[in-house]
């Protein structure tokens, strides 16, 4: 249509969510669920008194979507569709 403006495309919602726990010998993990929209998303894990942890992102089937190994302050990011994710 002439003289029409395109119009500005929407920015996705941004969320940050945080949670806490404690490992050790008798609990070597931890898991916490997420429900996300589609799109990008980020995971960091800090923690102190260990030198490397894994950080590993599970499908609502279980499956393995990433995993990554490292000192405090590791991230992974993937993009996701729609779901339930631990």
């Amino acid at each position: 249509m002439p003289g029409a403006e395109p119009q500005p495309t929407a920015s996705p919602p941004t969320a940050t969510v945080s949670f806490s726990g404690s490992i050790s010998a008798r609990q070597p993990s931890r898991s916490f669920g997420l429900t996300v929209g589609s799109g990008e998303s980020t995971a960091t894990l800090t923690f102190n008194k260990a030198s490397s942890l894994s950080l590993k992102l599970l499908a609502a089937d279980g499956s393995t979507v990433g995993t990554v190994d490292g000192a405090s302050g590791i991230q992974l990011t993937k993009s996701l569709a729609a779901g339930t994710y631990s």
